[in-house]
């Protein structure tokens, strides 16, 4: 595209500013979807967590105190318990 854009190639007049076009696309998809999009995910999950912290829990995370994860099919924490061996001995690490 870019001998298209610069005109070395082809007619000039009608190929240049499609070129152009999609090198520019290119260029704006490329930065919206590696800088953008996930600056603006970021301010939308803080301003998530501010108005949880405001409201009280945000549904977002465990670490804002909200209830989120607590229904059916949500993970429990793994425990650092030890259950004791049939037959003695010090104990077996279980989660």
């Amino acid at each position: 595209m870019l001998p298209l854009a610069l005109g070395l190639s082809g007619d000039p007049s009608f190929c240049a500013p499609m070129a152009v076009a999609v090198i520019g696309g290119l260029i704006t998809s490329t930065l919206l979807s590696l800088l953008v999009a996930p600056a603006a995910f970021t301010y939308v999950d803080d301003a998530g967590h501010w108005v949880g912290r405001m409201g009280g829990s945000c549904g977002s995370c465990g670490s804002c105190g909200s209830s989120r994860g607590s229904g059916r099919g949500a993970r429990k924490a793994p425990s650092n318990k030890r259950r004791p061996r049939e037959g003695g001995g010090d104990g077996v690490l279980i989660n």
